[in-house]
């Protein structure tokens, strides 16, 4: 296998809104550690893949399009082959025209986008212009940085820590070689909120994710490390947990929880990997989930953009034992265990934020008990209750599809 890794700094350059918490109502006050776009690009010697990581909350679908299309142009890679994901953070800037409040917060949406475009075809060029041979290794392990947020209180459910809630804890670590054997990339992902800096935060950070990255960089001179986010709608940080509430955050607690997860994942890097010997498939796909048939709001001009009740899905297969499969929302922690159990055998690392956003993707369980993960969603109507069931059974139709 051959592959390439370059990454960009992304950090607005102007005072600008930031994303995540609508009760942020000033533009961000400093940085305190820069936000990165990295591009991975990993070659089988027949085909190519390229994984695209962005330091922001999420992006939309007509932002994902032209990226790829500009991809395709330059390159002649078809969209299927390129991941776009936003490892979600909420201490990073606006990156939704639709979310702009004001006309100065539109124009400065536009220009970070222009920003932003700029910076990831940088590290596409990069990534493109050459490559080195290599070698990939995988194993998997468990952090305990994160916990269910979906409390019960006798009214119904709301955002608070559950430590009874049992949730799925599962960590990837992955290493990519150079022809010497020493160890270049590390791409890691778990199931956490990237919300350890909670909406009282008015400065710019990638959150644990950015934190996690610099510490397995220290760990491992040389490496350069990418984070991809997992399926951490349901997911809080535990750091945040003071008794039955949730508590004012600081940096410090960023550089712990980041520092935590590095050990974790530094943790199964030493033990138990598996060599993957690299074959590259792509394939994107598009599932309609059922929709309960009654309004929540208005149509928007901005619902345009999407089909009412579609996600987009995208798998990479890189192996026989390892795939990726990528969905444009945010999903609930325990889809993504129903999602590899789907898979008979090996790795599936499954992510959300990947080539748009179209809100929340809960299990048939959350939407029976209600909150916030049921019915946080940018359709106009919620979702009907067997939406869990049409997921995994349109899923088992594509994976047979590449099998």
């Amino acid at each position: 296998m051959r592959f390439s890794f370059h990454k960009e700094p992304i950090t607005p350059e102007w005072p600008m809104h930031m994303a995540g918490y609508r009760s942020r109502i000033i533009p961000f006050t400093g940085v305190y550690d820069e936000l990165y776009a990295m591009a991975l690009m990993l070659d089988d010697g027949k085909k190519k893949v390229l994984i695209i990581s962005i330091d922001v909350c999420m992006i939309d679908k007509s932002f994902a399009l032209k990226i790829k299309k500009l991809i395709k142009e330059k390159y002649g890679l078809d969209g299927n082959s390129v991941l776009i994901h936003a490892i979600h953070t909420h201490a990073g800037p606006v990156t939704f025209a639709w979310n702009a409040d004001r006309v100065s917060d539109y124009d400065d949406i536009i220009r970070y986008r222009k920003l932003l475009e700029e910076r990831i075809m940088i590290c596409v060029d990069k990534c493109m212009a050459s490559s080195k041979e290599g070698s990939m290794e995988i194993s998997t392990g468990e952090t305990y940085i994160g916990m269910s947020r979906r409390q019960k209180k006798p009214d119904g459910i709301v955002i608070g820590p559950n430590p009874e809630e049992e949730i799925d804890r599962l960590a990837y670590g992955i290493t990519i070689k150079n022809a010497h054997g020493d160890v270049e990339i590390i791409l890691f992902s778990c199931p956490c909120h990237p919300v350890v800096l909670y909406p009282r935060n008015t400065k710019i950070s990638a959150d644990y994710p950015g934190a996690a990255r610099s510490e397995l960089e220290k760990k491992i001179p040389g490496a350069s490390a990418m984070f991809l986010q997992s399926s951490c709608a349901d997911i809080n940080p535990a750091i945040l947990v003071a008794d039955d509430e949730y508590r004012d955050t600081f940096y410090s607690d960023v550089l712990f929880t980041g520092r935590i997860l590095a050990n974790d994942i530094y943790n199964i890097l030493q033990k138990g990997m598996k060599k993957i010997d690299l074959f590259i498939e792509t394939y994107a796909g598009k599932i309609v989930l059922p929709l309960d048939g009654k309004p929540l709001r208005e149509f928007r001009p901005e619902d345009e953009e999407i089909v009412q009740g579609e996600i987009q899905v995208s798998m990479v297969k890189l192996s026989d034992d390892f795939r990726i499969i990528g969905i444009d929302g945010e999903i609930c922690n325990q889809i993504g265990v129903h999602i590899r159990e789907l898979f008979s055998k090996g790795y599936t690392m499954v992510l959300g934020y990947v080539n748009g956003y179209v809100g929340y993707i809960p299990t048939a369980k959350i939407l029976e008990e209600g909150g916030y993960e049921a019915r946080s969603t940018r359709f106009i109507q919620k979702y009907a209750r067997n939406v869990e069931e049409v997921l995994l059974e349109n899923l088992k139709e594509l994976i047979i599809k590449i099998s």
